[in-house]
C-alpha cells in the first residue's frame, strides 16, 4: 500500500541499524541491536529483514539495500 509522504526522508548509505539508530552511541550495544530488530518486526518489517543477507548490519542507501 502507498501512502503520499510530505516530507523528505533521509537515507544514509550505511547500514540499516545505522540508519535506525541514529543519535544514539556507536558502536551499538547488543541492546539497542535487540531493540531495533523488535521495533521493525512490530512495523511488519520483519520479513524484510530476514530476507537481508546481512540482516541489521546490510548496507542501504537512497535506492535500497545494495
Amino acid at each position: 500500500m502507498a501512502a503520499p509522504q510530505f516530507h523528505e526522508n533521509h537515507i544514509l548509505t550505511e547500514t540499516l541499524a545505522f540508519n535506525l539508530l541514529m543519535g544514539r552511541r556507536w558502536p551499538p550495544a547488543e541492546q539497542d541491536l535487540q531493540e531495533a530488530e523488535t521495533l521493525c518486526e512490530e512495523l511488519g518489517l520483519g520479513d524484510l529483514l530476514r530476507r537481508m543477507p546481512a540482516g541489521l548490519h546490510q548496507m542501504v542507501g537512497e535506492s535500497g539495500w545494495q
